[in-house]
C-alpha cells in the first residue's frame, strides 16, 4: 500500500487535549462481563458495550481487558474506528466537495491516494472514501487478519499504516471544515435531556455537590453522582479549543459559562506565577469567585445574545475549589492544565 506525500507530516500532538477525561455515568448497565460473552466477537462486543455504557471514559475503553493480547485489542479498535468515521463521512460530504477541496490537504499538507496502481491526486472526499474502504477491505481481509482471537506478527506492521490514513481524515476536517468537525467532536452537557429541573431564563439550574451556601432554590446534587461542575472540568481541555459550539440544551448554557470561568481561573494562577502554593491558590480563586462580575444583560457580558437572565456565584466558588484540586498534583501546578490558561473557548473570556 504504497503513498506519496508532498510535504512533511503535521506533527499534531492530541495526546492531551484530543479527549477528555471521562465523564462516569450514573448507570453501567450496558456494560458486559467479557467473560460471559460467549461469541467469536466477543472481543467487538465488549469493545461496544463499553462505548454504550460510557463513550467518554477513554481510559476504560482502552483499558486491556484481562486475559487479551495488546495486539487484539489494539485490531478491535482500528475496526471500531473505521466505522465511526462513516458518520463523520455523512456529515462532510455536504460541503466537501469535488469543487470545494479539489485535492486532499491538511492545512498546506497535501496527500496523494494509495487506493491506485501509482498514487493519484484524489479530490479530499474521494480520498476519504477510498481510505475507509480501503483500511476496512484489509482490516476484514482472511490474508492479513485470518483470526479475530489472535494477529498474525506479520500484519502487525499495517496498524501504523492504517491509523496514520485515518488520522488525515481528522486533520482534513479540522483544517477545512472546522464548523463540522466541531459539531462531531464537540461535548455537550448530560444534562440536556433531563427535564426535572427548573429553568431561569434559559438555564437550567442545576443541582452541585457543595458545602457552601447557595440560593434556596439550589437542590444539592447526589453525592455519589457526578454534577454539572465536573462535568465542565472533565470537557474543558477538549471543548476550549472549539470555536464555535452548537447549543443543545439549557444545560449547555451552563456548561459554557463554566468552561469560560475556568479558562479565567486558569488564567489567575498564571499570572500568580507557578510557584503559587495550592492553598494560595484556593485564595485567589475563591476571590475571584466573589468578585464582581458581569452577568447576562451587562454591557460588558460577552456573550448576550445566549443568555436571558443572571445565576449566583455558588457554582463559581465550587468550581474554583474543585479546579484547584485537579490543577495541583502533589503540591504542583500541572502542565496539562497550565498549558490552556491562553486558550478562549469560543473566542470569549469573562
Amino acid at each position: 500500500m504504497a503513498e506519496t506525500i508532498l510535504s512533511n507530516e503535521p506533527n499534531h500532538d492530541t495526546s492531551e487535549t484530543s479527549k477528555p477525561t471521562s465523564i462516569p455515568q450514573t448507570t453501567t448497565e450496558n456494560k458486559r462481563d467479557l467473560q460471559q460473552i460467549d461469541s467469536a466477537f466477543a472481543l467487538q462486543e465488549y469493545l461496544q458495550s463499553l462505548i454504550r455504557a460510557d463513550k467518554d471514559n477513554l481510559d476504560a475503553l482502552v483499558e486491556l481487558p484481562p486475559g487479551q493480547d495488546q495486539e487484539t485489542w489494539q485490531y478491535e479498535h482500528l475496526r471500531q474506528l473505521c466505522l465511526e468515521l462513516n458518520y463523520l463521512v455523512v456529515q462532510l460530504e455536504v460541503e466537501c466537495t469535488r469543487q470545494s477541496c479539489p485535492e486532499m490537504k491538511a492545512d498546506e499538507w497535501q496527500y496523494l491516494c494509495a487506493a491506485h496502481q501509482a498514487p493519484t491526486n484524489c479530490c479530499a472526499i474521494d480520498y476519504i472514501v477510498h481510505t475507509l474502504d480501503g483500511a476496512t477491505t484489509l482490516l476484514n481481509s482472511h490474508k492479513y487478519f485470518p483470526s479475530r482471537i489472535s494477529i498474525p506478527e506479520t500484519s502487525l506492521k499495517h496498524y501504523q499504516s492504517i491509523a496514520r490514513r485515518l488520522y488525515r481524515i481528522f486533520a482534513h476536517a479540522w483544517f477545512h471544515h472546522r464548523e463540522i468537525f466541531e459539531a462531531f467532536e464537540a461535548y455537550h452537557s448530560l444534562f440536556n435531556d433531563r427535564t426535572e429541573f427548573r429553568v431561569v431564563g434559559n438555564m437550567a439550574l442545576l443541582p452541585i455537590k457543595t458545602k457552601l451556601r447557595g440560593p434556596p432554590s439550589l437542590a444539592p446534587a447526589p453525592p455519589t453522582e457526578n454534577d454539572v461542575i465536573d462535568e465542565a472540568l472533565d470537557l474543558f481541555r477538549a471543548n476550549c479549543l472549539f470555536r464555535n459550539f452548537e447549543i443543545q440544551g439549557n444545560a449547555d448554557r451552563v456548561l459554557i459559562y463554566l468552561i469560560l470561568f475556568i479558562s479565567d481561573c486558569l488564567s489567575c494562577l498564571g499570572k500568580a506565577g507557578k510557584n503559587t502554593s495550592q492553598k494560595e491558590a484556593i485564595k485567589i480563586l475563591n476571590s475571584r469567585a466573589l468578585d464582581n462580575f458581569a452577568l447576562p444583560g451587562d454591557p460588558t457580558f460577552p456573550l448576550n445574545a445566549l443568555y436571558a437572565s443572571p445565576g449566583s456565584d455558588a457554582a463559581r466558588q465550587e468550581l474554583a475549589n474543585r479546579l484547584v484540586e485537579r490543577v495541583y498534583v502533589d503540591g504542583k501546578q500541572s502542565k496539562w492544565w497550565m498549558s490552556f490558561q491562553k486558550k478562549k473557548f469560543m473566542n470569549k473570556s469573562l
